[in-house]
């Protein structure tokens, strides 16, 4: 299972994100969740962020928002990437590009002791 969002994330705004035609939120910009409450209407919409240009709390949905932060040990995140680069935390939905690279590494390591052992005996080195 994934990493579901909570109360106190900061996450960034995957898109434009308007209400009743009005700009709540622009693509990048950085929200903060201060609380989980389900739409029942739209049940998708359940992190409340705040607005400043409307100057109200709007439900926005995970597929919306990029978490910030790595909830381990807080550092940031880098969107490109499919896991934190301090300890290793996967980022949900990312799990099988990490996987596929983490392998891609092990054969690249395997590839370069193969290589240095293969040296060491052609030189003696």
């Amino acid at each position: 299972m994934g990493y579901e969002l909570q109360a106190g994330d900061i996450c960034t705004v995957q898109r434009q994100f308007k209400v009743d035609g009005q700009m709540a939120f622009n693509m990048g910009d950085e929200v903060k969740i201060d609380a989980i409450s389900v739409d029942a209407e739209r049940p998708g919409f359940k992190y409340m962020a705040f607005s400043k240009p409307l100057n109200k709390y709007v439900r926005l949905r995970g597929v919306d928002l990029e978490l910030k932060y790595c909830p381990h040990c807080n550092s940031e995140l880098d969107p490109t990437d499919w896991k934190c680069v301090v300890c290793g935390w996967v980022l949900p939905g990312r799990e099988r590009e990490a996987m596929e690279k983490d392998w891609e590494d092990f054969q690249e390591r395997q590839k370069e002791a193969r290589r240095e052992e293969d040296r060491h005996w052609r030189t003696g080195y």
